[in-house]
């Protein structure tokens, strides 16, 4: 079952996130997170944030409030969260 849904343009979880993960675990959730917005394109207008972010969650941002910018996905590629969109 496909993990992600997109619903209305917003990104959203179809099935939860383990209770216990790696981050090795939370960061294959991630790509499969960011392999299905790329996927889905311009039909995106949000991403979902923190919310559907295995390694958010896994950080404990349990409330979808994750400030994206600090990232450190983002600051070692030099990507921002926009990025898999664009590409």
């Amino acid at each position: 079952m496909q993990r992600f849904k997109n619903t209305g343009g917003v990104i959203g979880l179809r099935k939860p996130f383990p209770k216990r993960m790696t981050w090795k675990k939370a960061l294959e959730l991630s790509i499969e997170k960011w392999e299905f917005v790329k996927a889905e394109g311009s039909a995106v207008d949000w991403c979902g944030g923190g919310y559907t972010c295995a390694l958010c969650r896994r950080a404990g941002f349990e409330s979808g409030e994750a400030n994206c910018n600090i990232c450190p996905v983002g600051k070692k590629t030099g990507e921002d969260r926009d990025a898999a969109r664009r590409k």
